[in-house]
């Protein structure tokens, strides 16, 4: 049975990621807020926005790593599984209801993309709105606890699959749904005609059994070598793609989402810092080692107040502005990014530590 004590690797991969999602929130701020296009802010942004798309996939990656490796009766999977994510569900979607109606209904930011309509949707039918809910998300970046109560419904199916399967097979499913996610969808950007029907293997699935597949595998010194340049074409890859593709009206942001340089930027991503994980020694020493475990214990939490903090730091409510277009956005992107990580740390590690709150910061 997989245990992620026995894995620091895990805890890296699980910090990296949040604090990469604060990073990708803060760049995008300069993205959103009227910069001008292919201004060197507007790159400076864009750049690093591009490097931090794999953050979300490697949560999954390390779920599928974490849980596809167990074997338990599956109503003790869904009993574990659930109770875990349903109270953080309904308790941080209410809180975001109550911000929506009683601060951003009266000062909308572009840095919050949807709370219009979700305030809109919610204040027509209220209360009876609110069972909404549970099928969508009050907040923009509460979208990843939907994703991920869709993953825990596939994941018993999954794990009969990844413990009776040879590797070569579970190779084979990543292999379909790469094509399916990545390729497939690129080639109907190209407005290439594409009718091959590979639908039950899209999506988010395929970084469980991904993850697993890298987690239980012998990585080697080599192996990361070629992942470093790997990652940074995918990076420039992504970078230059949605500069191509955008004007000065409009950023698109095709190279952002299911494109093969995303899933290139991932697996590349994932094995180096596993292998760092595994094989650096200054991660290792005593105090940095129990910075990232408690950062890892902290991240979902983290995850879910630290949009809080953003629109409130961008509006000045706490008493000062800070957002990444105050100035030179190589500084204020990342200054950004470290007040709210440091803040949202703060709140959620007093909520851990007191009972009956730490239910919504599991």
């Amino acid at each position: 049975m997989t245990n992620q004590q026995d894995y620091f690797w895990v805890h890296l991969i699980r910090s990296f990621a949040v604090m990469c999602v604060l990073m990708l929130h803060s760049a995008a701020q300069v993205l959103q807020l009227d910069v001008v296009f292919s201004s060197n802010d507007w790159w400076i942004g864009n750049i690093i926005n591009s490097a931090m798309r794999m953050c979300v996939p490697l949560l999954f990656m390390i779920t599928g790593f974490l849980l596809l490796g167990k074997s338990e009766p599956m109503e003790v999977f869904f009993r574990k599984r659930f109770s875990k994510i349903a109270i953080p569900l309904v308790v941080w979607s209410l809180i975001y209801i109550g911000w929506l109606l009683l601060v951003e209904v009266n000062n909308p930011s572009p840095i919050s993309p949807t709370s219009d309509q979700v305030t809109e949707s919610i204040s027509a039918l209220f209360p009876f709105s609110l069972v909404g809910i549970f099928f969508a998300p009050a907040y923009y970046h509460l979208w990843f606890m939907y994703a991920l109560i869709g993953l825990y419904l596939c994941l018993p199916l999954l794990a009969i699959l990844v413990h009776n399967a040879e590797r070569k097979i579970l190779w084979y499913m990543v292999i379909l749904w790469s094509f399916s996610t990545f390729v497939i969808p690129a080639m109907q950007s190209a407005n290439m005609y594409v009718l091959i029907e590979l639908n039950m293997v899209s999506g988010n699935i395929g970084y469980l059994v991904l993850g697993y597949l890298l987690g239980t595998a012998q990585i080697t010194k080599r192996l990361f070598m070629y992942m470093l340049p790997l990652f940074f074409i995918s990076v420039a890859i992504t970078a230059l793609g949605t500069w191509w593709v955008s004007t000065p009206d409009n950023l698109n942001q095709l190279f952002y989402g299911s494109t093969p340089n995303i899933l290139t930027m991932t697996i590349s991503s994932f094995i180096i810092l596993r292998y760092m994980g595994d094989k650096c020694g200054v991660l290792q020493t005593a105090k940095l080692k129990s910075v990232i475990l408690q950062s890892s214990a902290c991240a979902f939490g983290i995850y879910l107040i630290h949009a809080l903090f953003l629109y409130s730091f961008h509006k000045g409510l706490l008493g000062f502005t800070l957002d990444s277009i105050q100035g030179n956005a190589l500084i204020y992107i990342p200054l950004t990014a470290v007040v709210v990580y440091l803040s949202s740390f703060s709140i959620i590690y007093i909520v851990r530590k007191t009972p009956y709150l730490r239910a919504i910061a599991p």
